[in-house]
């Protein structure tokens, strides 16, 4: 499944970098160099894999605590005794 939804992903950033092709030619015209049009895309893709990335962490965060998953139902350390410390999860 997440191979699928990056695959997706990568051919709508092609898709809209295909679309773009002819601003690109203007701005080269224009004397942008291809170290300053690559310098773009790599801005704009950041700004968006950061904006994607912290919109999925948020959803993620509220459908946990939706679902309950904050919530131990028959917590194991109770019964077993042992913990680990470092991160206080049981084994």
């Amino acid at each position: 499944m997440l191979l699928i939804a990056l695959a997706n992903v990568a051919m709508l950033l092609m898709a809209r970098n295909a679309a773009r092709q002819r601003e690109f030619s203007i701005r080269q015209a224009l004397g942008a160099g291809r170290g300053e049009l690559l310098r773009q895309l790599l801005v704009e893709s950041l700004i968006l894999v950061t904006a994607g990335g912290a919109l999925a962490w948020g959803f993620a965060e509220m459908a946990t605590r939706l679902l309950g998953g904050g919530r131990r139902s028959s917590p194991a350390w109770r019964r077993t005794g042992r913990c680990c410390c470092s991160r206080l999860e049981c084994w």
